[in-house]
């Protein structure tokens, strides 16, 4: 009877095996997974050379974890049974306080090969910009990630930087009083609802309080969060993080805007200089019938998205950025006439050549701290 039992179980294995390795490779590649809000890996090219260096091999498992049969399922599957066996993370996120998945971050990330490279890069041309447009014109602004400020939320023991070993690193290497820290005031806001539990990003409290930051460094004065109107964009906003360890009872984000209730702030948008395409808003609602609605802000991430105001003051900023300034800018609207945002993944053009021709008077670097250390396309600042 046990006999029988053992060939019927190795049986079904196999079958179970062969039957997941066929559908697998009869199943077509799927190009963009809207859960993760990515391009899954293709399949590789196959060389004899790429074989014996490791590359073909490499690639290859990249692919067949990419497109594995009902891979959003088996992730999962792996998450609650980690969850069971009582492990507080899965795939790089930690199931903190409160219903938060938060990133982790490594202090690996600061050994990357780009860490040094980036700080270079910027300290360049933050020190060449400030040259041109003068003090107080030019500031840079790391967002700290979640880890680094909810820190009250993560599980004991959890690991991780600060980001104030990215400042302190960076610091020095800058022009005077041109890096913003708002470390200090997201901390004191910790128990307010200022990053989302499903994504890494800040949520637009978050980013009003880091507006409230750099304006009051640039020394001018900012409004208060009462001179605006919260409006719920949506209830059901599942970002990143989520996509990353696909929980399934994760509880949904809501988003807003925060709308100025004492003055009429009017705004033109255009993206990518379609000059003949013209938006009147700030927030592009279609999005939120989409997986990832992130991007009703501003449209997502452009190469170029230049913003015009009724605001008197005659002044530009340009705002060098990652995703990080999607949910900012619109506070920073209300103190300038013409706003422009450039996302150097997307954009090619010498930066130094469009700063001088479109007269740019104000410049802010803003990117989150951790994505800012493994950033590829920061050389572009010195073209």
């Amino acid at each position: 009877m046990k006999r029988k039992q053992a060939r019927f179980t190795v049986v079904v294995f196999l079958v179970l095996l062969f039957g997941l390795s066929l559908a697998n490779a009869l199943k077509k590649d799927t190009i963009f997974s809207e859960n993760e809000n990515r391009y899954l890996a293709g399949k590789p090219e196959w060389s004899v050379a790429r074989f014996f260096d490791g590359v073909f091999g490499q690639e290859f498992e990249t692919y067949l974890t990419d497109q594995f049969l009902g891979r959003d399922a088996w992730v999962s599957v792996k998450t609650l049974a980690e969850l069971a066996m009582g492990k507080r993370e899965s795939n790089h996120v930690f199931f903190a306080k409160d219903g938060y998945l938060i990133e982790r971050h490594d202090a690996s990330e600061l050994a990357s090969s780009y860490y040094e490279k980036n700080c270079s890069y910027l300290s360049q041309f933050i020190a060449a910009q400030t040259e041109k447009l003068g003090m107080g014109r030019v500031q840079v602004l790391l967002a700290p990630a979640a880890s680094q400020v909810l820190t009250e939320k993560l599980p004991a023991y959890a690991p991780g930087w600060a980001s104030r070993e990215l400042s302190d690193h960076l610091r020095p290497l800058l022009p005077e009083g041109t890096l913003v820290d708002v470390q200090p005031v997201l901390a004191e806001a910790q128990d307010s609802y200022i990053y989302y539990r499903t994504d890494h990003h800040w949520t637009t409290l978050g980013a009003y309080y880091a507006y409230r930051v750099w304006m009051n460094a640039r020394g001018e004065t900012p409004w208060q969060l009462d001179d605006f109107q919260a409006e719920p964009l949506s209830h059901t906003f599942l970002g990143t993080v989520y996509s990353k360890a696909n929980y399934p009872f994760a509880e949904p984000d809501t988003m807003y805007r925060y709308c100025p209730v004492r003055e009429d702030i009017r705004v033109t948008v255009t993206y990518n200089q379609e000059e003949e395409v013209t938006y009147s808003s700030l927030y592009m609602e279609e999005y939120l019938s989409q997986k990832d609605q992130y991007p009703v802000y501003l449209n997502g991430n452009q190469a170029l998205t230049r913003i015009r105001t009724n605001v008197e003051e005659e002044r530009k900023l340009l705002i060098i950025k990652d995703s990080y300034a999607n949910s900012f800018t619109p506070f920073a609207v209300n103190h300038f006439q013409e706003v422009q945002m450039i996302d150097l993944r997307y954009f090619n053009g010498s930066l130094s050549a469009y700063i001088q021709g479109e007269g740019i008077t104000d410049l802010l670097f803003l990117y989150g701290g951790p994505q800012f250390i493994e950033d590829r396309n920061l050389g572009k600042l010195l073209r």
